[in-house]
């Protein structure tokens, strides 16, 4: 099953940088060869997916016989796509181990080629995710049902996620004349005319969604081929209580002049339209018969909305007299021209309970046998609904990530391995610097993946807060960033002291530490890199302040409010993934700090770059 590999020197270079750098991580990789044939595979095989490099030739595996035969057929057709495009799409798929235990795998592939620039084979890397399996399938389900209801609206709308698009509907499509797969996952910087109007809404956000919980903006747009116009954008968060789970942005045209009847018909279906939506069920009752009810019944209470309509209100009840009560209590507070609120419980169409907090309104109170209800779900259950949503939009980033950034390292590895080999005749220490570059990107690979677990276990709150010290953090990441950047001349100062700055937090301020040290030693050019550390004790706040102090390029003043966000890959930011401050934010967050950027030299933003973090004292 090896043949060949000996004689093949770039896999066998690739074989030893593996066995020297992945054996120890989640990550399985192996080598196929254009014949399907299994070449090499990683010492932790037996322990991703329960079959070591021996186990394929002792059982006659095929290189992907231990993939269920329904998802071993996509990864062929993969596998034959790469022989044409050279582009592997993301892979999710099931896979059994020698016991008959179901696992599903993550997976991706990318070609490599031999000396004459013939196809050689592929690299095959995967990552076993079957704890998020579930959340995967639930999530799923709750997209394609917002998907579905919110296209019809006739509004362009757009979803943003930390000022990056996550969705738009086919009315905003023809609107900006942009389709669908230009805009997705891009910063809506480009839909803006002037930079100060993106600055203007941004702060806009900040300051009225906090008070008000909804506004209305109007400034110059630009649709594609740079056609400006006077727009208004409505937006809405999806939960007040933290932006970060995301924006409603509808579009409008200030512009357009329509008549009343159509502004009127236009308002009256995005009502509709709204009212689909909305994550509560609205149920209209005439004569004491349900005569019309939003989809989302079919969420929390598992009607369709014509298995209810023309049936008896009370058929929602777990028995009459309860239903009997709720109607004394319902026309008690019509009689008295008032609406009214409460709390009941409904029966879903198994028979199980759910509760809702209900108000209730009648069409007139003259005619109280006509009235509108509005069910919202208790706490317990919008809770679950929110985290679904949060879970979906964080699977997404770490889909797009993960994939993105393993296939570029992974490229890079490869092409320094390649590099290295037309090295060797000629110069030995050329190769080997090569050679070194390939194990730091596959080490940057394993690093990735690793944050990303972090990221994930702090969204399911699996890491406890306790007293920890600064400047054990410091000399932590001091020691990775040194020795990551020992080519550059940094210039490091601080003022921390053991035991004299202890924070409310864990071993997660380590990654804080070397991220943003990461950050601002990777984008300075200047010969000599100089970063000062200033931590203070602000006795009064019970908080510890610390200031990270560069001498970098700095960063622009319109820019200043994105470098947290997640997607952020402005060329005058980063050219990474973004996900690094995202993640500093996020480990700040669960601390229960706060993070923000400022200029060195007050409005100077050219000067060097001053990043916050404030935490609660142990």
């Amino acid at each position: 099953m090896n043949k060949g590999l000996e004689n093949n020197q770039m896999i066998a270079d690739f074989k030893h940088t593996a066995e020297l750098t992945l054996n120890y991580s989640n990550i399985r990789f192996s080598i196929i060869s254009p014949a399907k044939e299994l070449l090499f595979t990683t010492k932790n095989s037996e322990r991703i997916i329960g079959y070591s490099f021996e186990d394929f030739e002792d059982y006659s595996l095929s290189c992907w016989g231990y993939v269920h035969l329904q998802d071993r057929k996509e990864l062929e057709r993969n596998f034959q796509q790469i022989l044409t495009t050279s582009e592997s799409p993301f892979l999710v798929y099931r896979t059994f181990n020698p016991h008959g235990e179901l696992s599903w795998m993550l997976g991706g592939m990318n070609p490599f080629f031999n000396e004459e620039g013939n196809y050689a084979g592929i690299f095959h890397w995967e990552y076993n995710i079957t704890k998020h399996k579930q959340e995967i399938d639930e999530i799923t389900k709750l997209k394609d049902f917002f998907s579905q209801i919110i296209s019809i609206m006739p509004q362009p709308l757009m979803f943003v996620v930390n000022n990056q698009i996550i969705w738009v509907n086919k009315p905003w499509i023809n609107f900006f004349d942009y389709p669908m797969e230009e805009v997705i996952n891009k910063s809506i910087d480009f839909l803006f005319s002037e930079s100060s109007d993106l600055a203007s809404f941004i702060t806009s956000c900040n300051k009225l969604l906090r008070n008000q919980g909804q506004m209305t903006f109007s400034c110059s747009l630009q649709k594609k081929g740079g056609k400006n116009f006077i727009g208004k954008i409505f937006v809405k968060p999806l939960n007040t209580a933290d932006f970060s789970q995301g924006l409603c942005l509808v579009f409008f045209d200030k512009s357009e002049r329509v008549s009343r009847e159509e502004k009127y018909n236009d308002i009256f279906s995005f009502s509709r339209s709204l009212f689909k939506i909305l994550e509560f069920v609205i149920i209209r009752v005439e004569n004491n018969k349900i005569s019309w009810i939003n989809d989302f019944s079919k969420n929390l209470l598992d009607y369709s909305s014509q298995e209810l309509i023309d049936k008896p209100l009370n058929n929602l009840f777990e028995n009459t007299k309860l239903y009997q009560i709720f109607r004394r209590e319902l026309i008690t507070a019509f009689n008295n021209k008032s609406n009214f609120s409460g709390e009941i419980e409904l029966c879903k169409k198994d028979g199980t309970s759910v509760s809702f907090s209900v108000k209730a309104s009648p069409v007139s109170y003259d005619n109280i046998s006509n009235f509108v209800l509005i069910l919202e779900p208790s706490r317990k259950l919008k809770s679950l609904v929110n985290t679904l949503r949060r879970e979906k939009i964080e699977l997404q980033f770490y889909n797009l990530v993960s994939y993105n950034d393993i296939q570029n390292l992974c490229q890079e590895a490869i092409t320094s391995l390649e590099l290295s080999l037309e090295k060797i005749p000629n110069n030995h220490l050329e190769s080997a610097n090569l050679q070194r570059n390939s194990i730091t990107k596959i080490n940057q690979i394993i690093q990735r993946v690793e944050n990303l677990q972090k990221y994930f276990k702090i969204q399911q709150q699996e890491y406890s807060l306790n007293p920890f010290d600064i400047y054990f953090a410091f000399k932590k990441a001091k020691k990775k960033i040194e020795l990551k950047f020992n080519q550059k001349k940094i210039i490091l100062t601080h003022n921390l002291e053991p035991d004299k700055y202890m924070i409310q937090g864990n071993e997660l301020l380590i990654d804080v530490f070397e991220n943003i040290l990461d950050n601002s030693i990777f984008h300075n050019n200047k010969t000599g890199i100089e970063i000062e550390i200033i931590a203070t004790k602000i006795t009064e706040k019970g908080i510890i302040r610390v200031e990270f102090i560069d001498n970098g390029p700095g960063i622009a003043d319109e820019l200043k409010p994105l470098i947290f966000s997640r997607y952020q890959r402005s060329d005058s930011i980063t050219d990474g993934s973004g996900f690094g401050l995202t993640f500093v934010r996020q480990i700040i967050s669960h601390f229960n700090g706060e993070i923000w950027v400022e200029d060195k030299v007050v409005n100077e933003s050219s000067q060097g770059t001053k990043i916050i973090i404030e935490i609660p004292e142990n």
